[in-house]
């Protein structure tokens, strides 16, 4: 059976466990099982909160993911309160993806106010409707990472590298940003 590594106190909040300490101090001693284990046991935990931040349970599955790819980073610095340092994680992985959607947004917006000149001759024209598609479209960072290497000419095994993920995941992300701009564009029509 596995360890409990949350409890939920008499004031309604999620505290942390001596099991969850311990499973922590292990995988700050290297042991990957253990990190697995606080993995399998807060994912659920950090999936709520990221999905009420976002409002989005697409987003929420890439946040929960960028969550513990930070926690992977700070172990060595994480305190034995798993739930508060985990929760903090989450809370940068949500501001970063929130403040990244509001500079897409006032980047679309300001192609749409202040268009730029007539390029020359020669040059496409199509990647400045491209890029306006993209910053008005709502897609998660990791789904519009992964078309706009796409679209910078990456080949899918050197783009699936440069995210840190399977060539199987960015096709994955790449179809879901397709198929989300392709409703997106259809709702505009």
């Amino acid at each position: 059976m596995a360890p409990v590594l949350a409890a939920v106190g008499v004031d309604g909040r999620v505290h942390t466990t001596a099991a969850a300490v311990a499973l922590l101090h292990q995988a700050q001693a290297g042991n990957l099982d253990a990190f697995a284990a606080l993995y399998e046991g807060y994912r659920d935990l950090i999936g709520r909160y990221t999905c009420v931040r976002t409002g989005d349970r697409d987003t929420a599955e890439d946040l929960i993911h960028d969550t513990f790819t930070d926690a992977l980073i700070e172990l060595p610095r994480a305190d034995d309160d798993v739930v508060g340092w985990l929760l903090r994680l989450a809370s940068r992985a949500c501001t970063r993806h929130l403040w990244s959607q509001r500079r897409h947004r006032r980047a679309g917006h300001e192609l749409r106010e202040h268009p730029r000149p007539p390029q020359a001759e020669g040059q496409p024209q199509h990647i400045a409707l491209v890029a306006a598609m993209l910053a008005h479209a709502p897609l998660t960072d990791s789904q519009r990472q992964a078309v706009q290497l796409r679209l910078a000419g990456y080949p899918r095994e050197r783009a699936a590298t440069a995210m840190a993920r399977t060539p199987e995941a960015v096709r994955c992300l790449e179809r879901r940003a397709i198929a989300t701009l392709c409703t997106t564009s259809a709702g505009m029509r």
